[in-house]
C-alpha cells in the first residue's frame, strides 16, 4: 500500500497531461502511485497516455464516461490503495518536493485529515504570490473558506477518516464543487496548511473559472444555496458566505461588461460585508467598464 494516492481527474487537457503527470514522476518521495481520471474525453488523452506511460507501473489509467469533475475525483479516491490521498488538477505542476512536504506534516501531525502546501501562480512565464501567501503555518477551519476556495483543489485527505465526505457530482455545480466539498468537511474539522511553496497552478485561458461568466456567476448562487442548506453554519457566518458570494459574482458580471448586474451584486455584498477597499475598487471599476479600462490602459502603454 503506498502511502499516498495522487488523483487528477482530466477532460480534454491532451495538451498539458504530461506535463502535469511528469511532475508527480519526478517528486522526492517515491512512495505513491498516480489515479488519473479520464472523464470521457474526447480528444487524444488516451493515445497521449498509452504512448508516454503504458509501462510506467505507478500511474493507473481510468477512463469512464463524462460525468464532471465531482463524480471523477470521488472515482479516484474510491479506486485509491493509499494511506492519503492527494487531489490535483491536470493543468498545474508538483514542486520535486510536494509530497515530501506532506509527508513532513503528516509525521509532526499525524492527527491531521486535511492537509495542504501553499501554492504559486504562474502566468506568461512569471510567477505571482497566491491568496494563501499572508497565511501562517498551522490549523484552519472552516471560515477562510466562505470567502471562496484559496487552495483551488490541490488538497491531501486522510483516506481512512470515516467522516470524509465525498464530493458533490451533479454537474450543476461544476467548477465550485471543491469550494463545497472543503466548506462540508471542514464544518466538523481542521486543515493544516504548511507554509512551503510546492505546487505552480499554471493560470491560462482554458481554466475552468475562465468560462461563460453568467454560467459561473448562476453556479456559484447554486452553490451558496447548497451550502446554506447543507452546512450548519451560525447567522454571522451565513452573512460572510452570501457577502462574498455577491462579490464574486460582481466581480464576473464585470469580466462581462455587466455593469447593472455588478453593481446589484456588489450593493447586495456591501450590505452584508461592508465596503472595504476591494469592494470600492470594484465599485469604481464597474462605473468606468472593463472596455474602457482597457483602452485607458493600452493608450498609457503606447505613450
Amino acid at each position: 500500500m503506498p502511502s499516498f494516492s495522487v488523483v487528477i481527474p482530466t477532460y480534454n487537457r491532451a495538451a498539458l497531461i504530461t506535463g502535469t503527470v511528469n511532475s508527480v514522476l519526478a517528486q522526492d518521495y517515491t512512495d505513491y502511485e498516480v489515479v488519473l481520471v479520464d472523464d470521457g474525453s474526447s480528444d487524444n488523452t488516451a493515445e497521449v497516455v498509452s504512448k508516454n506511460y503504458a509501462g510506467e507501473q505507478r500511474v493507473k489509467y481510468i477512463r469512464q464516461a463524462n460525468a464532471e469533475r465531482g463524480a471523477a475525483r470521488n472515482r479516484g479516491l474510491r479506486e485509491a490503495c493509499g494511506s492519503y490521498v492527494v487531489f490535483f488538477d491536470s493543468d498545474d505542476v508538483m514542486h520535486a518536493d510536494h509530497l515530501s512536504a506532506l509527508a513532513a506534516v503528516i509525521k509532526e501531525r499525524p492527527e491531521s485529515n486535511f492537509l495542504a502546501t501553499k501554492y504559486e501562480i504562474k502566468r506568461d512565464g512569471k510567477s505571482f504570490p497566491s491568496s494563501l501567501a499572508g497565511l501562517t503555518e498551522g490549523f484552519y477551519g472552516l471560515d477562510i473558506f466562505l470567502r471562496g476556495n484559496p487552495l483551488a483543489c490541490n488538497i491531501c485527505v486522510r483516506k481512512g477518516n470515516s467522516r470524509l465526505h465525498p464530493f458533490v457530482e451533479d454537474r450543476s455545480y461544476a467548477v465550485f464543487e471543491d469550494w463545497m466539498f472543503m466548506v462540508q468537511n471542514l464544518a466538523s474539522d481542521q486543515l493544516y496548511l504548511s507554509d512551503r511553496v510546492t505546487i505552480s497552478l499554471i493560470d491560462h485561458a482554458n481554466r475552468s473559472m475562465r468560462g461563460n461568466n453568467q454560467e459561473i456567476i448562476k453556479k456559484n448562487r447554486r452553490a451558496r444555496d447548497w451550502i446554506m442548506e447543507n452546512v450548519p453554519l451560525s447567522d454571522d457566518q451565513q452573512r460572510i458566505l452570501d457577502g462574498y458570494s455577491h462579490y464574486f459574482c460582481a466581480i464576473h458580471s464585470y469580466l462581462d461588461d455587466d455593469w447593472k448586474n455588478g453593481l446589484r451584486h456588489l450593493s447586495s455584498a456591501g450590505r452584508r460585508i461592508g465596503v472595504n477597499k476591494n469592494v470600492a475598487a470594484l465599485f469604481v471599476k464597474l462605473m468606468i467598464g472593463q472596455k474602457l479600462l482597457h483602452k485607458a490602459s493600452k493608450a498609457i502603454k503606447k505613450s
